[in-house]
């Protein structure tokens, strides 16, 4: 058998080194953000960034958010909302507000048939709450190759060690996309991502319950490259197990299963 032998080799570098000298960084000003609102029609509002020298990041009040310099904004309920826009420029970041003022729903909203499986609809003021099956299957580990996991599924009960998953709701809510789970604090951390962010010491494959104080959060639906729809969480929230992704591809949605 062949050794692989590691040397470890000591040098000496004689440097040559000039005086310190000092220079004197300019930071810039801060940014004085500013934007402006057009309404489209009663349900649709043009937002522009008209900051100068500086990048935009939207929070519309609707639970959208955006980084583009101009987008469109959509209000299907009555209401009144505080748009947010954030600025970054050389000096540091600036934030400012706007109130818009939404007079009349957008009744098709409670026809749109994605949005009615997942939250229950508008006549759900509570909104729809899911929870993980306990089911061989239930999680698949790996990334996604056409309609079948890349390597893996859980078995029955697999995560009944942990237990904070099966014991949290999803609760999914139309209005305003409100998302939040229900449980009684924990949730289910994926073991590398406790160790890495929660200074945690977990053995490989061994997740854990850990408090978390989580801000409220909303969702979105997107159609990615596939044509696939997308649900997308703000705030860095989660469905099951929290191991920094926020967006989950729709596989099959119906009255009573979400894959």
């Amino acid at each position: 058998m062949k050794k692989l032998a590691i040397f470890s080799i000591a040098v000496t570098v004689l440097f040559s080194c000039k005086p310190h000298e000092k220079k004197d960084i300019e930071i810039g000003p801060l940014p004085s953000p500013s934007f402006t609102v057009e309404k489209i029609d009663e349900n649709h509002f043009k937002f522009t960034n008209t900051t100068q020298g500086a990048f935009a990041r939207w929070e519309f009040g609707n639970g959208e958010v955006s980084d583009s310099e101009v987008d469109t904004a959509y209000y299907p309920f009555e209401g009144t909302y505080t748009a947010k826009l954030t600025v970054y420029g050389k000096g540091g970041r600036a934030s400012t507000t706007k109130e818009v003022v939404v007079t009349q729903g957008d009744p098709t909203i409670c026809d749109n048939e994605i949005y009615v499986l997942l939250t229950g609809g508008c006549e759900a003021e509570n909104g729809k709450s899911w929870k993980v099956d306990r089911e061989y299957g239930a999680v698949a580990h790996g990334g996604l190759e056409g309609e079948e996991p890349a390597w893996a599924f859980s078995n029955k009960d697999d995560f009944a060690g942990t237990g904070c998953m099966y014991a949290t709701d999803y609760n999914f809510i139309l209005k305003n996309y409100k998302y939040k789970q229900i449980n009684e604090g924990k949730y289910h951390i994926n073991w590398k991502w406790a160790n890495e962010k929660f200074n945690q010491n977990q053995p490989e494959w061994t997740d854990i319950c850990l408090a978390l104080d989580l801000d409220q959060s909303n969702w979105s639906i997107y159609k990615n490259a596939k044509g696939r729809n997308v649900i997308k969480l703000t705030n860095g929230d989660f469905i099951g197990i929290y191991n920094g992704r926020s967006e989950y591809e729709i596989m099959k949605l119906n009255s009573d299963t979400l894959v």
